[in-house]
């Protein structure tokens, strides 16, 4: 059974304080930007005192991850040419996702609800205040359009 997404912008001054007692984790995300097309091409947490990294690619919608070692894919981000880099923290329960923006994008804050194909966002009656407009099918902010405004 697929996991549904919607994403949202968020309005902080509404945000409630629990939000950042949630479990939270650091993504870095590594897009190798060239004139046709953006494709990310790593992925690098730390979360809990781990630190992971991984090379990522997505062709014809089959997504592979390989587990690298942190330290080459720290590697990779430092040596690398065309390559723009989106950093966040991650706040995250069983349903939302709420994802901090660093550098460039400081300021930007999005949410993600995460539903099951049994509960489809169209049944949803009530959204948090916190929540603004659904981004989701708005290309401006997807992660390889943001990533660009990172250089």
């Amino acid at each position: 059974m697929a996991l549904l997404y919607r994403d949202f912008l968020v309005d902080l001054h509404k945000l409630p304080e629990e939000i950042y007692r949630l479990d939270s984790n650091y993504w870095l995300h590594g897009y190798l930007v060239n004139t046709y097309r953006e494709l990310k091409i790593l992925k690098i947490l730390k979360s809990k005192g781990k630190k992971s990294a991984w090379l990522w690619s997505e062709i014809a919608d089959e997504i592979e991850e390989i587990e690298i070692p942190y330290e080459h894919g720290l590697s990779i981000i430092e040596n690398a040419k065309n390559i723009a880099i989106i950093e966040k923290d991650v706040f995250a329960d069983h349903v939302w996702d709420i994802s901090f923006y660093h550098g460039n994008l400081e300021g930007l804050v999005t949410s993600t609800l995460t539903l099951s194909p049994v509960k489809p966002y169209s049944s949803l009656t009530i959204l948090p205040p916190w929540v603004r407009d659904d981004i989701t099918d708005n290309p401006y902010y997807k992660e390889p359009v943001l990533a660009k405004l990172s250089l």
